[in-house]
């Protein structure tokens, strides 16, 4: 009876050990989440002042320009150890806004413009934080100039995104308007 007992609370305790390791597990994935939740809104939060000064947003979506925010290749590999390709990006994305805005020679055009991770971006420690994180910029689809490389209202898109840990991954994307006291949040919209 006594050795009954004995294998009985040994399985209690294991199972609550396994309970335990098991929520530590997913308190740090959400953790995880809301951190890279963060980092897409910081990588877009830290362009818009590039963005704002800017002399003429044209070169922003014609490609001329690109942040000082930009890490070397297009292909790198993520905090998970996942390839990413960010060319593959950018089609993906324009597919998207093909999809979305068919709209002919007014079809947003997106383009890759900065890139790279979290901590150059942010200027801390690279220990501070792995997520590598990137941002596109696309002129507006009600434009209506006939060009998707030149913005003719003061209203461009972007959409940041960052990878993390655990194939964890967050976007944000954010409609902006250039006023005289500098860029303007029209949207935002955080996934």
């Amino acid at each position: 009876m006594a050795l009954l007992v004995i294998v009985c609370l040994a399985g209690l305790g294991l199972g609550l050990v396994a309970t335990s390791s098991a929520e530590r597990q997913i308190s740090g994935n959400v953790s995880s989440a809301a951190a890279i939740g963060l980092a897409a809104d910081a990588v877009v939060e830290g362009v818009i002042t590039e963005v704002g000064a800017a002399p003429d947003w044209t070169l922003l979506l014609s490609g001329a320009t690109v942040s000082a925010f930009s890490e070397g290749a297009h292909q790198v590999t993520t905090p998970s150890a996942a390839p990413l390709d960010l060319d593959a990006m950018t089609a993906e994305l324009q597919a998207d806004a093909a999809g979305t805005f068919p709209l002919g020679a007014n079809t947003p055009a997106w383009r890759l413009f900065g890139w790279g991770t979290l901590a150059t971006l942010a200027g801390i420690a690279p220990s501070a934080s792995s997520a590598y994180v990137a941002v596109w910029v696309a002129d507006d689809p009600a434009d209506g100039d006939g060009s998707a490389s030149t913005d003719a209202n003061g209203v461009i898109m972007l959409h940041g995104e960052a990878f993390g840990r655990g194939g964890s991954r967050a976007s944000a994307d954010v409609v902006l308007s250039r006023t005289a006291g500098g860029p303007r949040v029209l949207s935002w919209r955080s996934r």
